[in-house]
């Protein structure tokens, strides 16, 4: 993903948009899961937690392991208990990285009588990875969600087949795609997907041959490359770098731009070495 912020929204917003429709099916397909209904549920949780950890101790063992001696205090039966204890194991993990012994010591009179384990499917062992690099071309082509046919764009192919590739998501898409707007959608989602594979350059030359456009005005990198040229053109007068992109955009090159203003080859090249930079 990339690293400024403002363009790694993008590839979040793309598989925010579209991961009922391809990666539900997809999971469901790859793990044989039958999956009957789903519901959305808010991915977003509290960014702090009521409750604190009472005790922790870093304890080296006789065999010269380290573990993590954690040590809960309680004189109620909190029902909740197991669920904190699994929050509290997640952080206490997350940040020392060592094996973890959790106790609860009951201040009470009474038996504890909260659950204090984990039912064998409520218990965390790791997690599965989809690696789409390594998902077959033409399996994903053959899906029938628009979604699921994008990603093959991703999938394992050598980058010489870019362009059958690139011609057979379109052809598919246009099977299954009845909605311009959606079409367009799809078409700049496969770009910006492109992107993840630095190959956008031969997606947005090959779709240009297959006589589709895309719509790059609000594209953050191509705002960003117009910013950076006209930042560069500040150090020569702010009008002129304006006027070197605006001169490119419109198709001419750098030897014609430096020929109708008279101004030095190098300045011109410099100025649009920024723009497509980005």
């Amino acid at each position: 993903m990339p690293k400024n912020k403002s363009a790694s929204n993008i590839y979040d917003r793309i598989f925010r948009e579209n991961a009922k429709n391809a990666f539900i099916a997809l999971i469901q397909e790859l793990y044989q899961l039958n999956i009957k209904s789903f519901q959305v549920l808010d991915p977003k949780f509290p960014s702090t937690s009521e409750n604190e950890v009472d005790y922790l101790y870093e304890v080296v063992l006789t065999d010269g392991n380290k573990q993590i001696l954690h040590i809960e205090f309680q004189s109620t039966n909190d029902t909740n208990m197991l669920a904190r204890m699994q929050e509290y194991h997640a952080k206490i993990f997350k940040k020392y990285k060592l094996p973890i012994k959790p106790i609860v010591v009951n201040l009470s009179k009474k038996p504890f009588a909260a659950a204090s384990k984990l039912k064998a499917d409520e218990v965390f062992y790791g997690y599965d990875t989809i690696e789409l690099f390594n998902l077959d071309t033409n399996r994903l082509l053959s899906s029938q969600i628009p979604e699921v046919v994008i990603l093959a764009i991703l999938s394992n192919y050598p980058k010489k087949k870019l362009e059958t590739v690139l011609r057979a998501i379109v052809i598919k898409l246009k099977q299954l795609v009845i909605a311009e707007k959606d079409m367009n959608r799809f078409v700049k989602q496969l770009f910006y997907l492109s992107r993840l594979r630095k190959f956008e350059k031969e997606t947005k030359e090959k779709l240009e041959d297959m006589l589709i456009e895309i719509d790059m005005e609000k594209d953050y990198y191509y705002q960003e490359g117009i910013e950076k040229g006209i930042e560069k053109g500040r150090k020569q007068g702010f009008s002129l770098g304006a006027e070197i992109i605006v001169r490119y955009k419109k198709g001419n090159s750098a030897e014609t731009i430096a020929q109708n203003l008279n101004i030095n080859l190098k300045e011109v090249q410099e100025v649009i070495d920024f723009f497509n930079k980005a």
